[in-house]
């Protein structure tokens, strides 16, 4: 009752003792590339875990924040190559930390590791329009795929850049392909 919203995520935290499967990762560590790797099966279970990390006050969420960041530096310093590090070290500076010009030269840098990295260019428009920037943001979501994962994201970000540029046909037609693709979301709906 205390959580104004939720979100919906999936993770593996109940599977059976094998001696090949293994947390991966230095943050957010996962054992479904283990799993997967082995050829068995990730079900849904029939029930769901609640966590309400989120819930927690606002020093034990910044000591959090900072103890992840310094988890991805060390993992962005130890796999210098690793597009998906630099993403993740990026998303951690701007939405846990508030610092969106040191996370786009994050993802600036996963971008040359990865030039079509989708997630990077979504990312990237999202900072780019949070400082202010809508046509340098829809030029940086031109270039994420349109059929990837983060594509209702994609195209609310660009209705939230043509409606910042007060195009507001073309922020309709961005919202509405958001929402075909993620229904009956409040925030897009709005």
């Amino acid at each position: 009752k205390d959580a104004p919203a939720f979100v919906v995520h999936e993770n593996c935290r109940f599977f059976r003792h094998h001696p090949q499967i293994q947390f991966m990762g230095r943050v957010h560590e996962a054992v479904e590339q283990s799993i997967k790797t082995l050829g068995l099966k990730l079900p849904n279970a029939p029930f769901f875990i609640h966590h309400f990390g989120q819930l927690s006050n606002q020093q034990t969420k910044d000591n959090k924040a900072i103890f992840y960041r310094d988890l991805l530096r060390l993992k962005a310093e130890e796999q210098p190559n690793d597009a998906l590090a630099w993403i993740q070290l990026g998303l951690q500076e701007y939405e846990c930390l508030g610092h969106p010009e040191e996370a786009l030269r994050c993802l600036e840098r996963a971008l040359i590791l990865q030039p079509q990295a989708s997630d990077a260019w979504i990312f990237k428009g999202m900072v780019l329009l949070s400082l202010g920037h809508p046509q340098h943001a829809l030029a940086a979501l031109a270039r994420a795929r349109k059929d990837s994962n983060g594509a209702a994201l994609r195209e609310q970000l660009r209705g939230d850049a043509f409606h910042f540029l007060e195009q507001l046909q073309e922020a309709r037609v961005a919202y509405r392909e958001a929402l075909k693709k993620r229904h009956h979301d409040p925030i897009i709906e709005s």
